[in-house]
């Protein structure tokens, strides 16, 4: 049986001024490094057999600092953000982010991406995982939301929260 344990960024300087941040980057708060640290304490990472993350680098340090240097970090671009195109780095509209993402809005006409790109993007990575290990991938909330949503047919699915765990056994 293979296991996926989906974990989300901690927060970022952009999450704490509530700046649109998708395909932009935005390093991990003082805050954000704490909650990472507290879900490592959470977490049973020793059965982990690899880790894959995003290329971003809120991803990247959110995986450093739940590895430390024990394994070897393969950055996968179908791990990355949604890209909310021309609402990317601006103030304010992150309050009104979720409920647009769990409808579907596309924003593509923005010259972003979609929530289906997302979950194709996820799918072609998972196809290349063997069963019968445990991974671990490090990513962000719209395509952790997307893949695990699809995955686990919950339309309802609950939006992950900064440096929060789902893991689909």
């Amino acid at each position: 049986m293979r296991t996926l344990i989906y974990v989300r960024h901690g927060k970022t300087l952009y999450n704490e001024k509530k700046i649109t941040q998708g395909r932009v980057d935005s390093p991990l708060s003082d805050l954000g490094r704490k909650q990472v640290l507290n879900l490592k304490e959470k977490l049973d990472l020793s059965r982990v057999d690899e880790v894959y993350v995003s290329p971003q680098g809120r991803a990247i340090q959110t995986a450093e600092l739940l590895v430390d240097t024990q394994k070897e970090l393969h950055k996968d671009e179908r791990l990355k953000e949604l890209d909310f195109g021309l609402f990317d780095e601006k103030k304010e509209w992150i309050k009104n982010l979720v409920a647009p993402v769990t409808r579907g809005m596309h924003f593509k006409m923005f010259n972003g991406t979609d929530p289906e790109f997302l979950v194709s993007q996820n799918l072609s990575l998972l196809s290349e995982l063997e069963d019968h290990k445990t991974y671990l991938l490090v990513g962000h909330g719209c395509s952790i939301y997307a893949i695990c949503k699809y995955l686990l047919h919950q339309p309802l699915f609950p939006f992950p929260k900064n440096a929060s765990a789902i893991i689909i056994e």
